[in-house]
């Protein structure tokens, strides 16, 4: 059965690519064509044979292109990316994997494609630029989907609040991906932008998860000193007044709890430290949980 829908996918393709090919004295019907294509590309969706359908949608593209409709050409190009994508999942969910992940890298193609389409379009440029980013990171590829969200945040450059959406994203997959050391510049940057405004609500908030994430950074990678100098850690270390926090817009509580941490990991207290991680969870977000496990994992190695 597959194979017949196969058969008939290459017939139709063949028939529908030979009508572009130019006759004497007469051109092809490109439009015609266009539609002809993107009514097969529904057809193999339907037959259950993305793969097929987004070569459809590739063709659809490479029509409208010829016609100079951009817009027309980059929405086909997306829709061969989905394809694809779904290609690809399809071939995961039976423990499968193509040469290469060949239809994800199909996928990207068309998605970059598609973005040079929209270079007057800051918004739709820069949002399927981080969907790029995305879609490697759900197939695991994290330290290229990083390569994605820097892009993104260098066309944010102006508008600082999205850009933080995409350095957050950066951070998180160079964390996952073990860059630690760009994890850690990415946060001082976002942590620069947003010391630009007053500390409160959202912005409140970006300040101590930057914050927090950094000191947990720098416990992972124990740094020497003069990389990071003044470093960030010694007022965590200040042996004055403990039940005052130095970092203004930081609780007490919270102060006082990465005070015990640092402590703890500088003096090679386990004991403490595992103490100190049971206080500290519940204020932690889901990354910063997987970051103090690794650093106690870590700890408990030395």
């Amino acid at each position: 059965m597959v194979e017949s829908c196969q058969d008939d996918f290459l017939a139709h393709y063949k028939f529908i690519t030979g009508k572009l090919k130019k006759k004497f004295l007469r051109k092809p019907n490109v439009a015609e064509s266009s539609e002809q294509f993107a009514n097969l590309a529904n057809r193999c969706k339907d037959d259950e044979l993305p793969q097929y359908a987004g070569l459809c949608w590739m063709a659809v593209a490479k029509c409208e292109g010829s016609l100079e409709n951009r817009t027309e050409e980059a929405a086909a190009l997306i829709n061969a990316s989905n394809q694809f994508l779904v290609a690809e999942e399809k071939l995961l969910t039976c423990h499968c994997v193509s040469p290469n992940l060949e239809h994800l890298q199909a996928a990207v193609s068309c998605m970059n494609h598609a973005r040079l389409k929209w270079t007057k379009d800051l918004p739709l440029m820069t949002g399927l630029t981080i969907h790029t980013g995305k879609t490697l990171e759900q197939f695991g590829l994290t330290s290229e989907a990083s390569l994605y969200y820097s892009r993104a945040a260098d066309l944010q450059s102006e508008y600082p609040n999205q850009k933080l959406e995409s350095l957050f994203l950066l951070a998180t997959a160079r964390i996952n991906s073990g860059d630690y050391d760009g994890a850690l510049i990415t946060y001082n940057e976002i942590a620069s932008i947003a010391s630009h405004f007053v500390p409160f609500g959202t912005n409140l908030d970006t300040l101590v998860r930057c914050e927090v994430t950094r000191i947990l950074l720098l416990l992972i990678m124990k740094p020497a000193p003069h990389r990071h100098a003044p470093t960030m850690l010694e007022k965590y270390t200040w042996i004055g007044d403990s039940s005052k926090s130095q970092v203004p817009w930081m609780s007490e509580e919270l102060f006082f709890f990465l005070q015990s941490l640092v402590m703890s990991c500088q003096s090679l207290d386990f004991e403490a430290l595992l103490e100190t991680e049971k206080e500290l969870w519940p204020l932690l977000s889901a990354e910063q949980k997987q970051l103090l496990r690794i650093l106690v994992q870590s700890t408990a190695r030395i």
